[in-house]
């Protein structure tokens, strides 16, 4: 079957990954798991060719149908899935830039063993399920499954089927390519401040020749597990806070209040609904988001809103599996974590939750000030611990404490917070390409495979 633009191909097939060819390319560079999820006869394999046809070479589709194994509610995972496995594994070791899972998938022990090789082979996962009209429709799908299941069997696969399997958390996922553009980066910054007389002078006397390299690498020893990533919420498979209506952001318009009847009213008045949605789901195309409490007077440009329908074009539903580029203004590191400071652009706001960037009620920080990739962390230390690191960075900024200049590496501007804080500002700012996804696996860290010793005797010590 030949390649279908996206006016040819029904509606039922619309996704960014088959749409978008910004998606296409990024998707192309990555190493990508698509787990297809729904009844037998729901439309899973017609979308597994359009995948398959939309990536042609670099992409493999593993059939279930192929290898006889009947979906349906059972005990146990059937001893077939091990030949299963042995070839996804086989296309995972060769690197294939797509992977299409084509199953039901209506077993969590099941989709965990998918989750556990994902992370080995970082691969990042997303989950597709076919938009057909029938696809719960079990009278219709008893007449289009191959396997001749009755509506009753049908019936006992559909509760698993129906409910959204959500992430432990969402979040940008970076393609291969810019991974590797961004490991290399970190790794020279880390080597370089390493070697930095101005460093070395902070830590402690248990380094005693100056000329000795201090190898950060060795110091942080883990990293999150699978892709590097930037994430937006934590959902914890749907039991946090918030989770399922972060999930639920539909496509949709918000028509906006008359900025004359808002007047000077706080906006945690009634009429002030729209601006609280704005700052809570980031739903605003403006660099002002009036927070709750503010007065509209304070944000005059907000009120060119007024009398618009502002479309939440960036909301979770539509951009999941959807490619973005993200800006990496700074990479810092503290005693405890090295990351990667992210500026999101108006679009990538709109999948910031509205209290990402708050760990007391009181803090009142830039929208998006928390936005990182973690690229290490010292032992012991959890990966969430980099976002609180780079909020105090921007406490002290907001302070008016904007670090003590120590020189120039690796193309930036070296900063010295003090306690063991250190940010390269660079000169010229690091795009890099991610899918919009979730995290499906245990989330356990993972070493960062440095086998060099050099910075054994580092490692016992501390960073001031």
């Amino acid at each position: 079957m030949s390649t279908q633009s996206a006016k040819e191909r029904p509606e039922s097939l619309h996704f960014p990954f088959l749409d978008d060819e910004d998606t296409i390319s990024t998707l192309k560079e990555s190493k990508t798991f698509f787990i297809l999820r729904g009844l037998p006869g729901s439309g899973k394999s017609t979308l597994a060719q359009a995948i398959h046809d939309r990536y042609k070479d670099a992409c493999k589709v593993i059939s279930v149908d192929h290898y006889k194994i009947t979906p349906l509610i059972r005990s146990s995972i059937p001893e077939e899935y091990s030949k299963v496995d042995e070839d996804l594994v086989d296309y995972c070791k060769r690197e294939i830039s797509v992977i299409v899972l084509d199953d039901t998938h209506h077993e969590r022990e099941r989709l965990e063993q998918l989750f556990d090789i994902a992370d080995k082979y970082r691969y990042k996962v997303i989950f597709a399920e076919p938009k057909t009209p029938w696809r719960l429709d079990c009278p219709q799908l008893k007449d289009k499954n191959q396997w001749k299941l009755s509506v009753e069997e049908l019936k006992k696969m559909k509760p698993s089927l129906e409910k959204e399997f959500l992430p432990m958390y969402f979040g940008w996922f970076l393609s291969k390519r810019s991974s590797e553009i961004l490991r290399k980066a970190g790794q020279a910054f880390l080597d370089e401040l390493g070697s930095l007389k101005a460093f070395k002078k902070e830590i402690p006397s248990a380094i005693e020749d100056p000329k000795i390299k201090i190898d950060l690498t060795s110091y942080f020893v883990k990293r999150p597990p699978g892709v590097l990533h930037c994430t937006t919420k934590y959902t914890d498979f749907g039991k946090a806070a918030g989770a399922e209506e972060y999930a639920q952001q539909e496509d949709k318009d918000v028509a906006s209040s008359d900025s004359t009847e808002l007047g000077h009213q706080p906006l945690t008045s009634p009429c002030s609904g729209y601006f609280d949605h704005v700052t809570t789901r980031a739903a605003m195309n403006s660099h002002i988001v009036p927070e709750p409490g503010d007065n509209v007077q304070q944000h005059p440009q907000a009120l060119t809103l007024s009398r618009v329908r502002v479309p939440l074009l960036q909301a979770v539903k539509a951009s999941y599996g959807k490619a973005f580029t993200l800006s990496i203004s700074a990479l810092f590191i503290t005693t405890k974590t090295v990351g990667a400071r992210i500026e999101l652009s108006e679009q990538q706001l709109l999948l910031w939750p509205g209290d990402a960037d708050k760990i007391l009620p009181t803090d009142n920080l830039p929208r998006g000030s928390r936005a990182h990739i973690t690229l290490g962390c010292a032992n012991g230390v959890e990966a969430v611990q980099t976002g609180l690191d780079l909020l105090e960075f921007v406490k002290l900024e907001k302070a008016g404490n904007k670090g003590e200049q120590v020189g120039e590496i690796g193309g930036g501007k070296l900063l010295y917070f003090d306690n063991g804080m250190w940010m390269l500002v660079l000169s010229k700012k690091i795009d890099v390409r991610a899918i919009f996804s979730g995290y499906y696996g245990k989330g356990k860290l993972v070493p960062t495979q440095s086998t060099n010793k050099r910075g054994a005797a580092f490692s016992s010590c501390t960073i001031i």
